[in-house]
C-alpha cells in the first residue's frame, strides 16, 4: 500500500529483468520476485526497529517490501518521509519560545512528537489511497477467533536525515499503532532504509525515550547481485530440461560461490563452460541444417536456438571483466539480464548466427544499461 505519489515513484525506479533496459517503461502490475532469506531483517521482537542501509540499486527496496513474507499480513510503503519530518519542524521553529527551557531536550522532545505526527499521516495517506476500508478493519480487530494481523511499514529514502534516523531508532512501534487507533490484536513493524544510512551509524539509536533503550538492527546491503543475478538468469535461459544437460551441469560449476569467488576456478569453469557451449551450438546447427533440407518444421529447433544464443551472451557477461564486476548490485545485474534477454530475441528474429563470438558486448549490453542505470538513479548527467 502507498500513496499515489509513493506508487508513481515506485514503477518509476522498478525493473523488471523480462523486459529490454532500452524499452519504455511498463506500469509496475505484477512482477516475479525471488526471496533472499537474511537474519539481519527479520524482526526478533514487535519493537525492533531494522535499519537498511547499502548502496543505491542494492535491493533495499525490494527486499523490505517482499522479503521474509511470512512476517507481513500488509505492508505500507513511505517514501521520503523525513522531507515531511524537516518541513514538519520548519514550520514550528519560529512558533516556539525556547527561553529558559534545555534547547536539546526540547529539540528531541520535538523532533520525537513530529516524527510520530508525520507517520501517522503518511500511513493513513498510503491506506487510504489503496484500501479505504483496511483502515477502518484495524481499528475493529481486537475479536478473539482473528489471528494477529501484522503489518510492516516500510520507510523509504531516509538516508539523507541523521535526525530522522535517530528519532526512528528511538521510536517504538506500538506507539504509533495506538496513534493510529488500530487494535491491540494489530501487530506493526517499521523497517527504514535508504543510501548513506550506514555512514550515520555512529550516532544511530543513542536516545532514549523513557526507561527502556531503543531497539533496532542494523542490516547493510552489499554484494547481493550474484545470487539475484544466476536466480534471474536460470529463469530466462530455459535450461530446465534434459536436452542441454551437460550445459546445465557446467553453469551449475560456475555459479557455485567458491567457484566465483576464487580467479583461476572461476576461469577454468567459464572455459569448461564456452567448451560445452561450443559443441552444443555445432550440434544445434547441424541439426538445424539437416531440417531444412528435409523442409521439417524449426519450431523446436528456434527455442533452442533461443536458449543458446542466451546462453552465449550470459557467457559473453561473465566473461567480460566490466560486467562482472557490474553483476554484484542487484539493479545493474536485472538490468544486465533485461538487456541480454532483448538482444537474444532479436538475434533469433533476424536469424543471426547462434555465435556470440562477433558481439561487442561491453558496446551492445553494458552501454544500454549503464544509460538506464543513470536513469533511474537520477544520475542522467553524470
Amino acid at each position: 500500500m502507498a500513496s499515489q505519489e509513493d506508487w508513481d515513484a515506485l514503477q518509476r525506479r522498478h525493473v523488471t529483468f523480462e523486459a529490454a533496459a532500452t524499452e519504455g517503461k511498463k506500469e509496475l502490475q505484477r512482477s516475479r520476485h525471488f526471496e533472499v532469506e537474511d537474519w539481519s531483517t527479520k524482526f526478533v521482537s514487535d519493537e525492533t526497529i531494522i535499519l537498511m542501509g547499502g548502496e543505491s540499486g542494492s535491493g533495499k527496496t525490494m527486499h523490505m517490501l517482499t522479503a521474509n513474507r511470512e512476517q507481513a499480513d500488509v505492508v505500507v510503503y513511505v517514501r521520503g518521509a523525513q522531507h515531511h519530518f524537516a518541513a514538519a519542524l520548519d514550520a514550528e521553529a519560529t512558533d516556539k519560545n525556547r527561553e529558559n527551557v534545555d534547547c536539546n531536550i526540547f529539540v528531541w522532545n520535538q523532533q520525537y512528537r513530529v516524527f510520530f505526527e508525520v507517520l501517522v499521516v503518511l500511513v493513513k495517506a498510503a491506506i487510504r489511497n489503496t484500501n479505504p476500508m483496511l483502515g477502518l478493519c484495524l481499528q475493529g480487530w481486537d475479536v478473539s477467533e482473528k489471528a494477529v494481523f501484522k503489518v510492516r511499514l516500510c520507510l523509504d529514502e531516509i538516508g539523507a536525515s541523521t535526525a530522522f534516523i535517530r528519532v526512528c531508532c528511538a521510536a517504538r512501534p506500538d506507539a504509533l499503532r495506538k496513534l493510529l487507533a488500530w487494535d491491540d490484536r494489530v501487530q506493526l513493524r517499521i523497517i527504514a532504509g535508504g543510501t548513506g544510512v550506514d555512514m550515520k551509524s555512529e550516532t544511530l539509536g543513542c536516545e532514549t525515550i523513557g526507561s527502556e533503550a531503543p531497539t533496532f538492527k542494523h542490516s547493510i546491503f552489499s554484494a547481493r547481485g550474484m545470487s539475484l543475478y544466476w536466480n534471474m538468469r536460470a529463469s530466462l535461459d530455459g535450461l530446465t530440461d534434459n536436452e542441454f544437460t551437460d550445459l546445465k551441469v557446467a553453469r551449475e560449476k560456475l555459479m557455485g560461490k567458491i567457484t566465483w569467488a576464487n580467479v583461476e576456478k572461476r576461469k577454468a569453469a567459464l572455459k569448461n563452460r564456452d567448451v560445452i557451449l561450443q559443441a552444443c551450438i555445432k550440434g544445434l546447427s547441424t541439426a538445424i541444417a539437416k531440417s531444412r533440407e528435409n523442409d521439417e518444421p524449426q519450431g523446436d529447433n528456434r527455442a533452442s536456438q533461443r536458449r543458446l544464443i542466451l546462453e552465449g551472451l550470459f557467457s559473453a557477461v561473465e566473461s567480460d571483466g566490466g560486467c562482472a564486476a557490474a553483476l554484484t548490485n542487484p539493479r545493474l545485474a536485472a538490468l544486465i539480464a533485461a538487456r541480454c534477454n532483448a538482444v537474444a530475441n532479436e538475434m533469433v528474429e533476424k536469424e543471426l548466427c547462434m555465435s556470440t563470438s562477433g558481439t561487442n558486448i561491453r558496446q551492445k549490453i553494458l552501454r544500454p544499461v549503464e544509460q538506464e542505470f543513470k536513469n533511474i538513479n537520477g544520475l542522467k548527467d553524470a
